[in-house]
């Protein structure tokens, strides 16, 4: 069952990859410039509401675009810095790490804005693309019901407390019998090493993998185990 999620993952992640890659084959864009373009009162920092207010200026519908910041922001502040949109949004293979966008030197200011249309209306496919991949994956984690502990542990034979991807994915090979490809690799890391430490740690690969819990249903568990415990106790002390 564990294959299941994974096969599933790769899937999604070969699609994001791809949509970051157009992305970047964008002649002007740059990372930067878009940061600049949604963060512009330079608070460090851009909120669901701001990614609204500028995908809507530019006449762009990003179906549940609120949900994007807890999908990319590691450090949970409900906002998003620079380098968290980057990790988000750049594309894993090597050739795009020195990318530099064209200054635009010569262009005129409407050819500019036709297009800085453009990339953002490819910026706007690759948030829809993460979006309906984590719920994808979401649905699909609900339906197995992985014990993401107990197969943290089954990996973790040093008890190191954090798996490489490299170790992830041997163990799926002995383990599954499956062989991740090589191209595969970083889409995976990105997948479950959520705070880019080039280390998967257990909380990480249980958010990853485990059946998402509500907190409603975690109080209402433990509400109906301490009943349990006081019933025991009441047909103890009646016993004596």
């Amino acid at each position: 069952m564990f294959l299941r999620l994974i096969k599933l993952i790769l899937k999604n992640q070969r699609q994001i990859e791809i949509a970051k890659e157009v992305l970047f084959s964008h002649k002007t864009f740059d990372v930067q410039e878009c940061y600049r373009l949604f963060d512009d009162q330079n608070e460090g920092q851009i909120t669901a509401e701001k990614f609204e207010e500028v995908f809507a200026a530019h006449n762009i519908e990003v179906l549940q675009l609120g949900s994007i910041v807890p999908l990319i922001d590691w450090d949970d502040d409900d906002a998003v810095d620079l380098k968290e949109l980057a990790d988000a949004i750049m594309p894993k293979h090597p050739a795009y790490r020195d990318h530099r966008a064209d200054p635009g030197y010569g262009m005129s200011v409407e050819q500019k804005k036709v297009f800085q249309q453009a990339w953002m209306e490819s910026l706007a496919a690759l948030f829809g693309l993460i979006i309906s991949s984590a719920q994808e994956i979401e649905e699909k984690r609900t339906q197995l019901q992985l014990d993401g502990e107990r197969l943290f542990d089954s990996m973790d034979t040093y008890r190191m407390g954090y798996l490489s991807t490299n170790a992830f994915a041997h163990w799926v090979t002995q383990n599954c019998g499956y062989t991740i490809p090589d191209a595969d690799l970083p889409g995976l890391s990105a997948a479950l090493d959520r705070n880019n430490d080039y280390r998967v740690t257990k909380d990480e690969f249980v958010a990853a993998v485990s059946a998402p819990q509500d907190e409603e249903e975690e109080e209402g568990e433990g509400d109906d185990q301490a009943q349990e415990d006081e019933t025991a106790q009441q047909n103890d002390d009646g016993g004596k």
